[in-house]
């Protein structure tokens, strides 16, 4: 460009005049102005080839005029980007037309920096280019900051997506809305934003929240308060997730809202957990105290009639029912026939004769949908719905149909119709019917009626199997006093009292320690554990529910189903404290021998019980239990390190009192040690010699 002035000027005009003497002072100051400058400057002819470089450009690449001139400039652009920025460099040549790109220019010591390469056509009076202008603008900084801003964004986004948390700015009064992508996950919107108007967003959350949501939203933009908000959100596919937000007010200066912000959760699963750990709270606790009104009755009553009275009014109070009735399978007649009706307080029980309320199933010509499979497998509870007129009732094995006529060949007793006809009625419109079981065949039925049309939860589903196994306990409690002299049933009823009490009240105690750690890792945001302890408390009532019934055959002993008493006792001792402050230990001394079952069964028993009042009453961190076998006698030893009692008081309950049975039964002695904050420990021995009641057994 010098060059062509110089040219330019020399041949108009005489090189000593004044007027040349100021355009070269003028030429020197523009050379002095464009080599000064912070930038690289060049320029090129118009097919391209560079013409000039400045000072600044050769400084910072170290390279000559003469090296860089013509396409030598690409040997200081990095070789990753030399090809891309040459095509587009040529694109432009062919186009004319003005251009900027992103490139890697190598300085003179070798380090690479990032620049903006902007090139600008020159057009003479026709249009055609005969000159390009440009500029190189070092933007590393700029480019520092924008990664660290990408991995700052990933960051975030990552962080987002592993807590399903995203993050939301609403312009309220325009409606237009800032989302991130993860907030476009949960929502169910396109990736990436733009994002939704608000009212599309709102067509989206459950139309019984979104008035609520407008009105908190609202609320927060007029008082400028922060507002948390619950909400259901419906996804495309119908889904729905529970949503959980805090809206943050932005203000200026002045203090004047401009905008919303804030955050959002998906708590979807967090609600599982807690509805899962409600319902299961709800079984164990509905367990627990059924199981607790039928030990008081049990106890209070004499006549074991009066203990299926109240285990039927029980029923019938956990879960709103009008009536509960019980009926019995007999082999050898092939009919089910009713063995008790409660209504409010009063409890009948028909006299055996013809024409009591029956069915027939040996007698049926077909197979019925629903009956046949209830009686002969007890896998469903059978859903009944009453009518005002002929069939009267009809039948289904799941609460959404099909449904079919109750009879179907199975009844010819006329008074089963006629009572069918009697309770439409009453007012009864719903039953639910239970299979009851003895050694896991299906024994009767546990009716309950409803005035109204109801749906059923799984864990009241649950509840209402686990009463239908007390009512069989109190069935075979009943057919035991029938047939034995009243002090053999009491003697049994005991038993059955303190064997209830020592499996079943025990393990749903157990069950509700579960429940509490769960509430408490859900409170805290630990779904995973909640999981666990829910998963925990599931598996200690299916426990539950088999040893209910196994007590229904508890005239007899199952053993220890093939283990050895210390397996078994390390087994309980593990099952019982899972998952719970309470650390056990077993300590075996000596060679084990073999003893008789109900002995083992006792033993294990009066572990169980110690272990759970420790769990639940003692706030101990430590268990140890230790079987000492000798020649002549057995140990059991079990101390704990809680809060301990006082022994001198009276202390209520089947606890102490059934320990204490039990090893009166075996002709043992018991040991109890504890004071208060000192622990407590209980140790049982055994003889072997000398043993009546070891002979007996």
């Amino acid at each position: 460009m010098y060059q062509m002035n110089a040219k330019l000027t020399t041949s108009v005009l005489p090189p000593d005049s004044a007027d040349m003497q100021a355009l070269l002072a003028s030429e020197q100051s523009l050379r002095l102005v464009i080599d000064t400058i912070p930038g690289l400057v060049w320029s090129s002819r118009s097919d391209g080839h560079i013409d000039y470089l400045n000072q600044r450009w050769l400084d910072f690449t170290g390279l000559t005029l003469a090296q860089a001139s013509g396409w030598g400039w690409q040997q200081a652009v990095h070789p990753d980007d030399n090809d891309a920025l040459t095509k587009y460099w040529t694109s432009i040549l062919i186009a004319g037309t003005a251009g900027e790109y992103e490139a890697r220019l190598r300085r003179y010591d070798g380090v690479h920096r990032w620049f903006l390469f902007r090139g600008v056509p020159l057009y003479d009076a026709s249009g055609a280019v005969v000159k390009w202008y440009g500029t190189n603008t070092d933007i590393e900084d700029r480019k520092q900051a924008e990664e660290k801003l990408r991995v700052s964004e990933k960051s975030l986004a990552d962080g987002q997506r592993l807590t399903k948390t995203g993050t939301w700015v609403l312009d309220f009064k325009t409606g237009n809305t800032d989302w991130s992508l993860e907030t476009c996950r949960i929502f169910g919107f396109p990736e990436p934003p733009p994002s939704p108007h608000y009212g599309k967003f709102r067509a989206r959350v459950h139309p019984e929240d979104q008035e609520a949501v407008d009105r908190g939203l609202l609320d927060s933009f007029e008082t400028g308060e922060p507002r948390p908000l619950h909400y259901r959100y419906i996804l495309p596919d119908g889904t729905a997730k529970f949503i959980e937000t805090i809206s943050e007010p932005v203000k200026d200066a002045a203090g004047k809202v401009l905008r919303l912000m804030g955050t959002i959760m998906d708590i979807t699963e967090s609600k599982k957990v807690a509805e899962a750990l409600r319902a299961s709270e709800y079984l164990a606790r509905g367990q627990v105290d059924a199981l607790s009104r039928s030990l008081a009755a049990l106890s209070r009553e004499s006549m074991p009639e009066k203990f299926l009275e109240h285990v039927l009014r029980i029923a019938g109070e956990q879960l709103g029912a009008d009536s509960v009735s019980v009926w019995e399978m007999n082999d050898h007649t092939g009919r089910v026939d009713l063995a008790a009706d409660c209504q409010g307080e009063v409890m009948q029980m028909p006299a055996k004769d013809e024409n009591q309320p029956s069915l027939h199933l040996s007698d049926a010509k077909i197979d019925h949908p629903v009956w046949t499979d209830f009686f002969r497998m007890g896998n469903y509870c059978v859903y009944g719905a009453i009518q005002n007129g002929p069939p009267w009732a009809q039948v289904a094995a799941h609460p959404d149909g099909p449904w079919y006529d109750w009879r179907s060949g199975m009844v010819d007793n006329p008074v089963v119709p006629q009572m069918i006809q009697d309770i439409a009625s009453s007012g009864i419109v719903a039953t639910l019917n239970v299979p009851m079981f003895v050694a896991d065949k299906v024994t009767g039925l546990f009716v309950m009626c409803f005035t109204q049309t109801r749906l059923f939860r799984h864990d009241e589903i649950e509840l209402t199997r686990a009463m239908a196994n007390q009512a069989m306990l109190a069935i075979q409690l009943m057919r035991l006093s029938q047939a034995h002299r009243e002090s053999a049933v009491i003697s049994e009823r005991n038993r059955m009292a303190r064997d209830i009490h020592d499996t079943l009240a025990q393990g749903f105690t157990g069950v509700i320690v579960q429940l509490e750690a769960a509430e408490d890792a859900s409170s805290r945001g630990l779904v995973n554990e909640a999981h666990l302890h829910v998963a925990r408390a599931g598996e200690l009532a299916r426990y539950g529910l088999h040893e209910a019934r196994r007590s229904v055959l508890a005239l007899r002993l199952q053993g220890l189903e093939g283990s050895d008493l210390s397996t078994a006792m390390d087994q309980l001792l593990r099952r019982l404290t899972a998952d719970t402050s309470l650390h056990p230990t077993l300590a075996l001394h000596g060679t084990p021998y073999s003893l008789p079952a109900q002995w083992e069964d006792n033993l294990l028993r009066i572990t169980q019980e110690v272990v759970i009042n420790a769990l639940r009453y003692a706030r101990a961190n430590e268990f140890k239990a230790r079987l000492l076998f000798e020649a002549h006698r057995l140990n059991l030893e079990l101390r704990d390190n809680g809060c301990g009692f006082d022994t001198t008081l009276k202390h209520d309950g089947f606890g102490l009192m059934g320990i204490k049975e039990r090893v009166t039964q075996m002709g043992g002695e018991i040991s109890i040690r504890s004071a208060e904050g000192l622990g407590t420990t209980i140790s049982i021995t055994l003889p072997l010699t000398d043993n009546p009641t070891l002979a007996a057994s």
